[in-house]
């Protein structure tokens, strides 16, 4: 039993309502996914997410809720594997020019023909690691995080100053001396610590210069962020529900789930109060359910009127 406004509901009456109401959200939905596949810039990335649901040959109830998100749209989908294959068939039909924001994860170093941009966060994130494994590495992580520390701030003002012409050329200059000296410093290290004392300090810089092409991608395009905060940013609600739930007890509201925070969070991207357009969408819904596809249109966030703007967004 679920308690709501002092009214106790069954589980079924509650999730009896939500599959009712989801033929309506997914057309909605639907033109989500067209519109953010046809953005060049997406984020990527993935998380677990429980499906209890006996699925033979599958040895645990973890699946993966995938995100691909761009600047005015979200799209979560689930998917019991995490091979590249669920990476290929979401970018198949996307943008051909797609540059994909990532982690180092393999599977998005096996799409076909994509630009990848990977993530300096999780660049940092092994020097911290390396820093607090053993005190004697201590003072070296402290030093490459300096220098990464010093990379984000000038990339920071460069983006801060597009506006200004003298200044983003002087930041970009700064953005571009720091990478030199961040590249000539880890070539140096692999040239004079190849000893086995040093072992996960040599692991960690050939990953750098490994990955270097893409970590250097947002240089030349303003477009591109230096990390992937933007889609862990979105995964927030995900970790909220997994405390809450522990997942779904079924692949069909598993779904559900997905389109729902794909929705949710486009929503959210958009500056767009969703109790108010929910209501006002499902009004319309339901006064042309013959011609839902028509009423969905004139709903997406980046084509509502004037007046739903002032109306229905945040001030």
């Amino acid at each position: 039993m679920f308690k709501s406004y002092n009214l106790y509901l069954s589980a079924g009456t509650l999730c009896g309502g939500i599959l009712k109401l989801s033929k309506y959200l997914e057309p909605l939905f639907r033109l989500i996914v067209i519109y953010n596949k046809a953005q060049k810039y997406r984020h990527f990335d993935e998380t677990t997410l429980k499906v209890f649901v006996d699925i033979p040959d599958k040895k645990t109830k973890n699946w993966w809720l995938w995100q691909s998100s761009t600047e005015h749209s979200v799209v979560f989908f689930l998917n019991r594997s995490r091979s590249a294959n669920v990476v290929e068939d979401f970018l198949k039909d996307c943008n051909k020019d797609t540059v994909l924001i990532t982690d180092r994860y393999s599977a998005y170093k096996k799409a076909k023909k994509k630009a990848l941009a990977f993530c300096w966060v999780h660049v940092r994130r092994d020097f911290i690691k390396i820093g607090r494994s053993e005190f004697y590495h201590l003072s070296w992580a402290l030093r490459w995080l300096k220098k990464i520390g010093k990379l984000f701030k000038y990339n920071k003002d460069r983006q801060l100053n597009k506006g200004d012409p003298l200044k983003y050329k002087a930041a970009q200059a700064k953005v571009e001396k720091q990478l030199v000296e961040i590249k000539a410093a880890a070539e140096y290290e692999l040239n004079t610590c190849q000893s086995t004392y040093y072992k996960q300090r040599t692991k960690v810089i050939e990953s750098l210069i490994r990955h270097w092409e893409g970590l250097t991608l947002f240089v030349n395009d303003d477009n591109i962020a230096m990390d992937n905060n933007f889609a862990e940013r979105l995964f927030r609600p995900v970790a909220t529900f997994r405390k809450s739930s522990y997942g779904t007890h079924s692949e069909r509201f598993g779904d559900i789930t997905a389109m729902l925070m794909s929705i949710f969070g486009t929503l959210r991207l958009n500056n767009i109060r969703a109790r108010e357009y929910l209501k006002e969408y499902f009004v319309a819904a339901a006064a042309s359910s013959a011609d839902l596809d028509s009423v969905v249109g004139e709903f997406m966030p980046w084509n509502l009127p004037e007046e739903k703007i002032k109306r229905l967004t945040y001030s």
